[in-house]
């Protein structure tokens, strides 16, 4: 358990979720832990395949890292998979998600519940904004947008003929 992560956090913030919502989160159940609240699944370590088919079977991706975190591309992955993001307002993240999300003070519990439940009482109404904002971040995407680039500055550089 990494602390940057903010798992802490969110477990804190569980306890203010009703019983009906349940948390997926990687890593294993801390020493000590007491569930209340929301009903919380800890699931170990996953492979990116079982990420991705949780993120596709999810309604909300929470990510409340503490700090450290760069360009966090989780969060759009999380927008790709139809996901409402809410994500700790720290750099990096703010960046990933260009205004898609939901950005709550980092460390803050009460913050953090109020925020996920704000993203599971609006359901579906965020999800075509994210989704066509992740595309952008496609592979394919990212390599028209390469090849562009590169086309510019072939143009602009490339030994001129002296007829």
């Amino acid at each position: 358990d990494e602390i940057r992560k903010g798992r802490s956090v969110l477990l804190e913030a569980a306890k203010a979720l009703p019983e009906t919502v349940t948390l997926w989160i990687t890593g294993d159940e801390p020493d000590g832990y007491r569930a209340s609240g929301a009903r919380v699944e800890f699931l170990g370590r996953i492979s990116d395949a079982e990420k991705a088919q949780r993120l596709r079977a999810a309604d909300v991706l929470c990510a409340p890292s503490l700090g450290g975190e760069s360009f966090g591309i989780v969060l759009v992955e999380g927008l790709a998979a139809s996901c409402t993001v809410v994500a700790s307002d720290i750099d990096g993240y703010t960046q990933a998600l260009g205004g898609h999300g939901i950005l709550v003070e980092p460390g803050n519990a009460s913050a953090l519940s109020v925020g996920i439940t704000t993203a599971l009482s609006e359901g579906a109404s965020r999800h075509a904004d994210g989704l066509a904002y992740a595309s952008r971040w496609s592979i394919a995407a990212l390599a028209d947008a390469y090849l562009e680039a590169y086309d510019v500055a072939r143009s602009k550089f490339s030994p001129r003929s002296n007829a």
